[in-house]
């Protein structure tokens, strides 16, 4: 494919392409391409693939990456059908089809990860002494496997107690789709006393919300320092919780239906590794652990 040379501003008509959800993906493709003096070419798309390769990127952000930048290039074919012969068009859409994915390594890679309960319980105990904060986000990301983002999105209107010491929590996940999840008393209780905000479950009184990254950055940060995991992410908690929930005895639907997946399917690629057992103990998740802030 061709550079087209009929576009004008090519750059600054890639800026005014972004979507708002993908803006920093966005920006990491375009300053790229410029720092380069890339055009609106296939050979462009396969130099940021190489680029993102290089990086030793995982193989689901590189496929992020390269479907965020070939959304950019088929938005920019929408707005400029008149620069465009149809024999141009159609050789931009063959080579956006012909840009391969980055092929994912298999689940075992998954099952490596996981954390054990005692690991877990090491991690919450030495978090809860230097940063309890992080020490109770990661303890109810293990217990409902929600995603940071779904966690950070909670109100205190989403949970309602709905007796036998248990709180239902509504949840908004990926797509906007809700879903519900579970949660004890006592713990919840503990949460909303310790950020102690009348809006979000997760936001220190008085203080702004935390950030995604953040809580990111000091999960693996902490899960280096006390446990020597040093590829622990946010993420890993979520296959901890679908392992455990398993590995004792909840029902793979159970499992579907907590973590948010549209398709039984999914979750059985993830968690193949598992021998599930017949029963299913509807329950919440709770850790055998006594904590210092509930003292």
């Amino acid at each position: 494919m061709h550079n087209l040379t009929t576009i004008k501003n090519f750059y600054d008509l890639m800026r005014s392409t972004v979507i708002e959800r993908y803006k920093y993906e966005s920006k990491k493709f375009i300053d790229f391409i410029e720092a380069n003096n890339h055009g609106f070419s296939l050979e462009t798309l396969e130099s940021w693939k190489t680029h993102l390769i290089s990086k030793s990127y995982k193989a689901r952000t590189i496929n992020k990456y390269l479907l965020v930048a070939k959304g950019c290039f088929k938005r920019i074919l929408e707005v400029n059908k008149e620069n465009l012969t149809q024999h141009q068009h159609e050789q931009v859409e063959k080579a956006l089809n012909n840009l391969k994915r980055i092929k994912e390594p298999a689940n075992s890679e998954v099952c490596n990860k996981i954390l054990t309960e005692d690991e877990v319980k090491t991690l919450l105990d030495m978090c809860e002494v230097y940063n309890p904060e992080i020490s109770l986000m990661i303890e109810f990301m293990w217990r409902t496997g929600l995603r940071v983002s779904e966690m950070l999105g909670i109100t205190l209107k989403d949970c309602k107690y709905i007796g036998s010491g248990t709180y239902s929590v509504r949840v908004l996940g990926k797509g906007s789709k809700e879903r519900t999840t579970w949660i004890e008393q006592d713990f919840y209780n503990l949460v909303k006393n310790f950020f102690g905000s009348s809006t979000l479950l997760f936001k220190r009184n008085g203080k702004r919300p935390r950030s995604r990254s953040y809580v990111s950055m000091n999960i693996k940060r902490m899960a280096a320092r006390f446990i020597d995991r040093h590829n622990v992410s946010a993420h890993i908690l979520r296959h901890s919780f679908a392992t455990h929930s398993l590995e004792q005895g909840m029902s793979l639907e159970w499992v579907r239906q907590a973590l948010g997946h549209s398709d039984i399917q999914i979750t059985a690629r993830y968690y193949s590794h598992i021998t599930i057992k017949p029963t299913q103990v509807i329950q919440v998740a709770r850790l055998d652990r006594e904590r210092k802030l509930a003292a």
